[in-house]
């Protein structure tokens, strides 16, 4: 599914949130979940870059 019918799925369904399920580096199954409103077509098709605080 391309991220344009994903951004029209979200609409038609007016979807609030979406979740995000990744592994880390480690392997370990990791979760994001954002507001729809941020999420754009650059974000599903490039991905997310986020840096853990230490």
């Amino acid at each position: 599914m391309s991220s344009k019918n994903i951004l029209k799925l979200m609409k038609d369904k007016e979807i609030e949130f979406v979740d995000f399920r990744f592994t880390d580096p480690r392997g370990k199954l990791q979760h994001l979940t954002m507001d729809a409103t941020i999420v754009d077509d650059e974000m599903l098709e490039e991905g997310v870059f986020l840096m853990a605080h230490q």
